[in-house]
């Protein structure tokens, strides 16, 4: 009996956990930055970087 209390609370401590990544990983300190390249044969692209500021990047 108390391994499976002690298995809830475990479950129930992961669930949270999770929770609380997904909730702040909200990207609003998060910038995109662009930036155009031109390579050997002439083309033009477009190089877009994600960069983060997040405490907790996950």
């Amino acid at each position: 009996m108390r391994s499976k209390s002690i298995g809830a609370v475990f479950v129930l401590a992961l669930v949270a956990v999770v929770f609380f990544f997904w909730k702040a990983n909200d990207h609003q300190e998060c910038s995109t930055v662009s930036t155009t390249e031109i390579d050997s044969n002439g083309c033009t692209t477009v190089v877009e970087t994600h960069v983060c500021h997040e405490r907790f990047n996950i």
